[in-house]
């Protein structure tokens, strides 16, 4: 089995076609997440502003429905904004990047195939493994590629409870 640097010859080369490929698609897919999710998180500022709001959006967490959904409550007794954000919103965007990652990468692997492209680029100088490495690293570099915005917006947000670190990680 080969599995040396010619497995992967021309990896680069699709990996920087199908980004331009998709620059289109991929920018909606971004910015229609990081709208969305910034939208969503300065409502959360207006939504729950007084602690009474806060209180009773922790006791709607104790339900089963809620605990499957966001996992333990451990962090409810300081429910902020911030808070609030990553427990109900985080799962919800982590889900429409997965499926922003699986069509990209579908897009590039099962419909190349079924087109006839990936036969016709495998004619020329292509390791066997080069279409899935690029098409891989288009997903890959799709959602750094939305980190950066996420994170940033987040910090930049004003909302009670996210610092840098807390959007950087909510980004990644």
């Amino acid at each position: 089995m080969e599995t040396g640097p010619g497995a992967f010859a021309g990896a680069g080369t699709l990996l920087r076609f199908g980004l331009r490929r998709d620059r289109v698609r991929l920018t909606v897919w971004v910015l229609a997440l990081t709208l969305g999710t910034l939208a969503t998180a300065s409502e959360y500022r207006t939504l729950y502003s007084s602690p009474e709001e806060r209180a009773a959006a922790v006791s709607s967490m104790g339900s089963p429905a809620a605990l499957a959904m966001t996992g333990p409550g451990r962090y409810l007794s300081d429910y902020t904004a911030g808070a609030m954000l990553g427990h109900q919103l985080l799962g919800f965007t982590a889900v429409l990047v997965g499926l922003m990652s699986v069509l990209t990468v579908t897009r590039h692997t099962r419909d190349e195939e079924e087109t006839g492209r990936a036969e016709l680029v495998r004619s020329a100088v292509v390791g066997r493994h080069a279409h899935l490495a690029a098409a891989l690293g288009v997903a890959a570099v799709a959602n750094l590629v939305l980190a950066v915005p996420l994170a940033l917006g987040l910090t930049t947000a004003g909302i009670g409870g996210v610092d840098a670190g807390g959007a950087l990680l909510y980004g990644l």
